[in-house]
């Protein structure tokens, strides 16, 4: 795309679609590229398209709620961590050139005035991105999540969704008795 945006994956029907501003793939080198792009496919893998639309449901249907909005936060940068250390396992010859990738996207954004930099889900804040830049440059130990994490991830976050409200609710001795006389407005 000629649009200043971070490289991303839309996951509209049944085929995501890699989307990737143009200046960055005439500026990255072909390592940086490649590092890049697996990033992205490694999304399309572990299918965190389809975790995009539940977050949607979930923080639309609970907006109020900031548990919603936490959880939703912290699984993003959850996804982003393991997407890097999957990259980085399997391709650890480009540690260097996909941390250079990272820097080379944000400084793009960050002078292309018609999108901030936190657009990009993985550059929200500067300490998470330090913090991604260091485990690309010096993994240690990190796997990248599998369905179980994952599906873990996405019960905890159901169950605190669900069980928020009942949380907040009162008990029967807060309602008055009167509650079931009509209303007069006059």
């Amino acid at each position: 795309t000629d649009r200043a945006m971070p490289p991303s994956l839309w996951g509209v029907g049944r085929h995501p679609t890699i989307v990737i501003p143009e200046h960055l793939v005439n500026t990255l080198s072909p390592d940086q590229l490649r590092a890049l792009i697996a990033h992205e496919l490694t999304h399309a893998a572990r299918r965190d398209h389809w975790i995009r639309w539940f977050e949607l449901l979930v923080t639309t249907v609970h907006w109020w709620n900031p548990i919603a909005w936490w959880g939703r936060r912290q699984l993003q940068r959850a996804e982003e961590r393991s997407c890097d250390a999957r990259v980085v396992a399997t391709f650890p010859e480009l540690s260097r050139p996909y941390a250079e990738s990272l820097i080379t996207t944000l400084r793009y954004l960050s002078t292309a005035a018609r999108v901030p930099v936190p657009a990009a889900t993985g550059m929200a804040d500067l300490s998470e991105i330090q913090g991604r830049l260091t485990h690309i440059m010096k993994p240690a130990n990190t796997r990248p999540s599998g369905p179980l994490v994952r599906a873990s991830l996405a019960a905890l976050a159901l169950a605190a969704v669900v069980v928020s409200p009942l949380l907040t609710a009162g008990t029967p001795e807060d309602v008055p008795e009167n509650m079931n006389q009509p209303i007069s407005l006059f």
